[in-house]
């Protein structure tokens, strides 16, 4: 039996066509391949045959980048993306797994394109939840992809919105041994453990603290006892003046880094209501150096 008489009819059409285009691929005319590519996308979307579009362009993307021609495997998966938000297409396993097959083709590499694709993806997965964090299934799959590059401030930013605060300490201590920077452990850890509650992700913060505890049990110092106390303190809902008095109390080693007064203006705001001097609402209290490390921009 030929191999189109083993599809069935109704998806013969789309299964020849993606043959053909293969086959131009393979041949190395990619350029007029990516040009068909297109072509149909517009018919199709005319036409709105979604399922089949989204098939067309997530094969059609795979192809590309099995052949390392990332340029053209991104741009489709960008207009699969854009197909996703056209049509309001549900974060579910079905939608999340089509972008997880075509990121997983990537080299591990920091490609432009690559972070454009991601940064699409997460966007999506982010208006469809309706908040302003995005699907944990794509931070925990592009933490991973990061962490593997050695992008280690990439992946942080996936990783604090994942579901897999083990991994995430494993990897801290990579990037404190790739720094060079042992010695300054607890200021690694302490970043991390302040962005998660910079999220109000009490939960995964103290499970990365914890890990860290296994990993490291003798790591101490005036920075590690604060992050535990604060932790504790937010965790049981303590009062504000709690949280001044950690503030103050451990001034001394909350200045090893320039940004944890930031990190921790913020957490009062998010813990306690607490207004920047100056600043109205959610948007005044993310100053700058907040607003990059807090956005889904890779």
């Amino acid at each position: 039996m030929a191999d189109t008489e083993k599809v069935p009819i109704k998806e013969r059409g789309i299964h020849n066509v993606l043959q053909k285009l293969e086959k131009s691929i393979e041949e190395g005319d990619t350029y007029s391949a990516l040009q068909m590519f297109k072509t149909l996308y517009f018919r199709y979307s005319r036409e709105k045959k979604w399922e089949d579009l989204k098939q067309l362009l997530v094969r059609g993307a795979k192809m590309f980048l099995q052949k390392a021609d990332i340029n053209s495997g991104s741009d489709l998966g960008n207009l699969l993306l854009e197909v996703f938000t056209k049509t309001a297409a549900p974060v579910d396993n079905k939608h999340v797994g089509m972008i997880l097959d075509i990121f997983a083709l990537y080299k591990a590499d920091n490609h432009p394109s690559k972070r454009q694709f991601a940064r699409g993806a997460i966007k999506w997965s982010t208006n469809k939840y309706n908040n302003d964090q995005g699907d944990i299934r794509l931070h925990t799959a592009f933490a991973r992809s990061y962490r593997q590059a050695k992008e280690w401030s990439i992946a942080q930013k996936h990783y604090i919105r994942s579901s897999v605060a083990e991994e995430y300490a494993e990897m801290i201590l990579e990037w404190v041994q790739a720094d060079n920077a042992v010695k300054e452990l607890d200021v690694y850890v302490a970043r991390a453990v302040l962005l998660y509650l910079c999220l109000g992700h009490v939960q995964q913060g103290n499970k990365f603290f914890d890990a860290i505890k296994v990993k490291k049990p003798n790591l101490d110092s005036p920075l590690v006892n604060f992050v535990d106390l604060l932790l504790q303190a937010v965790e049981a809902e303590g009062t504000l003046p709690t949280f001044e008095l950690l503030r103050s109390k451990y001034a001394p080693s909350i200045d090893r880094d320039p940004n944890f007064k930031s990190y921790l203006e913020h957490i009062a705001f998010v813990f306690y209501g607490v207004q920047k001097q100056g600043a109205g609402g959610l948007g005044g209290m993310l100053n700058d150096l907040m607003k990059g490390f807090l956005s889904n921009d890779q």
